[in-house]
Order: structure tokens, then C-alpha cells, then sequence
């Protein structure tokens, strides 16, 4: 995975909306004490790219093309590794660089390692039309105040975590139970202007076509709409 330094994690809270102290109390929970002027000149700084020239190369020439390469590979795939460009380094140019050569390229570009945030896919024929509708609701200032957006979702009972922090070489703690079939459960709500409605839980394998629907309007939405 990328290499991500606990400074890029200042700069995600801030954008988060967390204040100075709240963003200097988690670095403190997370073993690095830093104080508000201190979290203000990391959110701040401004980034000074390097020139840089690595000596393990056998022909130092190639550095240039290496360079523009690493530069491409990172715009064409943001999730890229850095064993994995440097392996394709090796077919293309046939160059043995190590990863941490990789890595001082890759911040000579002003590539910066932040945390994925995910939206959702709309086609391509679905796009257009959702875009008028958002700038007809922006032109008469509609701010749904009678509406209510529902939605499904799966919860299981077991986190899948793909990360865990241990102490070097204690490898026994690497190792975490994780159930085959876990207990999973589908619920359904929505969200207003007034709060939430009341909830609904439903069998995972259940399906849900119109005539479900209409019995979930019926007994839940309708008599939290009243």
C-alpha cells in the first residue's frame, strides 16, 4: 500500500471540520504530541518539490523517463503500489531501483498519500438528467423540507478489519478469528427534515420487490408520517 506519513492525517482531520485542540488531543492519542501552532504550520505547509537524482541507477539518463513514468502510473491508477511500479520499472527499463527510491520520486512530483473517499457510480445515460434535476432544485432553493430519502443497507456482526497495529515481531497478534458465514441482517430507514423514521429489520436474503415495499409503507413510514 502507499506509504502514508501520521502528518497527512493533520491535514485530513482539519478538512474533516475538526478544530486545532481536537486535531492536537487525536495525535496525542496516537503517540505524537504536537501543539496547535505546530498543527496549523502541517495544514499549511506549503509543498517544495526537490530535485532528486538517485545513484543506483546503471544509466543515469533513464532517471528523467523513470521519473515521468512513476508520475504517470500514479495518475493512471491513484491505488498504484510501490512494489508493483517497480517491478514494471524493471521490464520497461530495465532498472533495479528499490521502493524507497520509488517513494522519493513519487514526493519530488508532489504526490500526496490521502484517505479514500468512496461515491457512488452513476452511468453515463443517468447523468445529464440527475444534473438538471440538481440545478432545477438549486434555481427555486428547495431545500426538501418535505421529503424524506430512504435507503437499505447490510450489517453484519463481525468487522472485517483489513489492518491491525502491533509491536515488531509479535506476530501471534497478526492472527484474528473471523467467522465463514457471519450474522448479517438488512435494515431499512430514511431521514427528513423532522429526523429519522423508525426502522425496519429484515431477513439478508430477503427480496425486496413492490409488494414488500408497499407493506413497509404501510406499516412503518405511513404511521411515522402522521
Amino acid at each position: 500500500p502507499l506509504q502514508k506519513d501520521w502528518r497527512d492525517d493533520i491535514a485530513v482531520w482539519r478538512e474533516g471540520g475538526d478544530t486545532y485542540q481536537r486535531i492536537v488531543d487525536k495525535s496525542d492519542e496516537r503517540g505524537h504530541p504536537i501543539s496547535k501552532s505546530m498543527a496549523h504550520r502541517y495544514v499549511n505547509k506549503v509543498f517544495t518539490p526537490h530535485e532528486y537524482k538517485p545513484t543506483s541507477l546503471k544509466d543515469r539518463q533513464m532517471f528523467t523517463e523513470i521519473r515521468d513514468f512513476v508520475l504517470e502510473s500514479y495518475l493512471n491508477d491513484s491505488e498504484a503500489t510501490l512494489s508493483s511500479i517497480k517491478q514494471t520499472i524493471k521490464g520497461t527499463f530495465d532498472e533495479e531501483i528499490s521502493e524507497a527510491v520509488v517513494r522519493r520520486i513519487r514526493e519530488e512530483c508532489g504526490l500526496i498519500c490521502y484517505n479514500t473517499r468512496y461515491g457512488h457510480s452513476v452511468r453515463e445515460v443517468n447523468r445529464p438528467l440527475r444534473l438538471s434535476f440538481c440545478e432545477q432544485q438549486i434555481a427555486e432553493r428547495n431545500m426538501f423540507t418535505n421529503h424524506v430519502f430512504t435507503d437499505e443497507c447490510m450489517v453484519q456482526l463481525s468487522a472485517n478489519s483489513r489492518f491491525c497495529f502491533c509491536l515488531r515481531g509479535d506476530v501471534l497478534r497478526r492472527v484474528k478469528s473471523t467467522h465463514k458465514n457471519p450474522v448479517r441482517i438488512m435494515i431499512w430507514g430514511g431521514i427528513s427534515w423532522d429526523g429519522p423514521t423508525e426502522l425496519i429489520l429484515l431477513d439478508p436474503s430477503t427480496k425486496i420487490d413492490s409488494g414488500l415495499y408497499q407493506v413497509m409503507l404501510d406499516s412503518a413510514y405511513k404511521p411515522w408520517a402522521r
